[in-house]
C-alpha cells in the first residue's frame, strides 16, 4: 500500500467549513470518500466536516499517543506506547478491555478514561471485522513523511500558484510513474500487484506448519501442528473467508485459508481470493493512460489579491522540522529537553531547581 494524491487546497485553517468545502469538492469530482476507510488524526474541524458530510474517519493511532504525551507528560510516558499500539490491535472485545485495564495500572484513571472515551470503531481492529476492511492502516505516519518532504522543498511557504504547482507536479510524476507500472506488469501478465504477491508468500512459508480437517468439500478446520494446545480456525473456501481476522481486514489470503486450498487441491485458483484492489487489472483500469496537466503560467488571469507579507528570515540554517499536527506539541522534537524531576518539557533538572530556589527566595 502507498499513498496516491488526489486533491489539495488552500484555506486560512483547518476550520469544520474550509474542511467541509474541501470533502465536498472532491465528492463533486468523483472522488470516493464514503465507502474506504478514510483515516485522519484528532483535529474537530475535519471530525466534524467529515460527519457532516457521511464520512467515517478512523483516527490516527500515532496522533492518539501523541496527544497523551501532550496532555498527560507525567503519566504517559515512551515505555507505555505499546500498550495503545496493542490496545489498537485486538481482535475481540476482551482483548481490549484488558488493554484498557493495563493502562489504567500503569498510566492511571485519567489516561485510561480519555482513551476509553475514544470510540474504538474509530481506531481499534475488532469492531471492524465483519464490517470494514482497514486494510492494515493504523497510522498517517507516512503522510506526515511526505509532509516533511514538502516543508524541506519550501512548499509550504510558496505563493498560491507556485504551491499548486508544486503540488499538482508530485502528482503528474507519481500519476505518470504508475501508469507505466501498469503497462509493465501486464505485459509480465501479473495477475496481483507485487506488494500484495510478497505479503501472499510471507503467509504460504507458514502454511506448511497447519493441518486441515476437512467438514465439507468448502469447510474446513484448521490448527497448527507446531503449538499447543490445539487452536481451530475455520475456513469456508466459497465465501473466501476464514474465522482469523488477516484475510478480513487485509483482503489477502492467509496461512489457513491456503492451507484449506492445498488440502482441496485448488490452489490453482488462489488468485480468486485476493480483494480487487490487488489485482493488476483494476491497478490498470485506474492508473494505465492516466496523466494529470499542471496549469501553466499563461493559464493565469490578473487578480487584485496582494501578495503575503514578507517576514524577515532567521539567520542561521533552514528549519526542516516537520509541522506538527493536530494535539501534538508545536516545539516537539526528536531531542526535546525534558525534566528528569517533574517529567515535563522545555527544561531540565538544573533549571527546574533553579526556579524552584527562585520562587522559594521571592516568597
Amino acid at each position: 500500500m502507498n499513498n496516491v494524491r488526489l486533491a489539495c487546497a488552500l484555506v486560512p485553517s483547518e476550520s469544520e467549513g474550509h474542511c467541509s468545502w474541501f470533502f465536498r469538492f472532491c465528492i463533486d469530482c468523483g472522488v470516493v470518500l464514503t465507502t474506504v476507510p478514510d483515516m485522519s488524526d484528532l483535529g474537530f474541524g475535519i471530525i466534524a466536516a467529515a460527519r457532516a458530510v457521511g464520512i467515517e474517519l478512523k483516527f490516527c493511532t500515532l496522533h492518539i499517543i501523541r496527544n497523551l504525551t501532550s496532555k498527560f507528560g507525567k503519566l504517559f510516558r515512551q515505555e507505555h506506547h505499546n500498550l495503545i499500539w496493542e490496545s489498537q490491535g485486538a481482535l475481540q472485545e476482551i482483548q481490549y478491555t484488558a488493554g484498557l485495564a493495563d493502562l489504567a495500572v500503569a498510566c492511571g484513571e485519567q489516561v485510561q478514561a480519555y482513551v476509553a472515551n475514544i470510540d474504538p470503531v474509530k481506531w481499534v481492529i475488532y469492531p471492524n471485522i465483519k464490517t470494514t476492511m482497514l486494510y492494515g492502516w493504523s497510522t498517517t505516519n507516512c503522510v506526515e513523511s511526505e509532509h516533511n518532504t514538502s516543508l524541506m522543498n519550501n512548499i509550504r511557504y510558496s505563493l498560491p500558484f507556485p504551491f499548486v504547482s508544486a503540488f499538482v507536479n508530485f502528482m503528474r510524476h507519481d500519476f505518470k510513474k504508475k501508469s507505466d507500472r501498469a503497462k509493465k506488469w501486464i505485459a509480465e501478465d501479473r495477475k496481483v500487484t507485487p506488494g500484495a504477491l510478497k505479503a501472499y508468500d510471507q503467509q504460504l512459508q507458514l502454511a506448511g506448519q497447519y493441518a486441515t480437517e476437512p467438514v465439507s468439500d468448502d469447510i474446513f478446520h484448521v490448527y497448527s501442528t507446531t503449538r499447543l494446545p490445539k487452536f481451530k480456525r475455520r475456513v469456508v473456501v466459497s465465501n473466501r473467508e476464514c474465522s482469523c481476522a488477516f484475510m478480513d481486514q487485509n483482503g489477502i489470503p492467509c496461512r489457513h485459508f491456503i492451507a484449506s486450498m492445498l488440502a482441496a487441491g485448488t490452489a490453482a485458483r488462489i488468485f480468486d481470493s485476493f480483494d480487487d484492489v490487488y489485482l493488476v487489472s483494476v491497478y490498470a483500469s485506474v492508473f494505465d493512460g492516466a496523466f494529470v496537466l499542471p496549469p501553466i503560467e499563461e493559464e493565469l488571469y490578473e487578480s487584485n489579491l496582494l501578495p503575503p507579507r514578507e517576514r524577515p528570515s532567521r539567520p542561521g540554517p533552514a528549519v526542516s522540522r516537520r509541522i506538527a499536527s493536530a494535539g501534538e506539541h508545536e516545539t516537539s522534537h526528536h531531542y526535546r529537553k525534558r525534566c528528569s524531576s517533574c517529567k515535563e518539557y522545555g527544561h531540565n533538572k538544573r533549571s527546574y531547581t533553579d526556579r524552584n530556589t527562585n520562587q522559594a527566595a521571592s516568597i
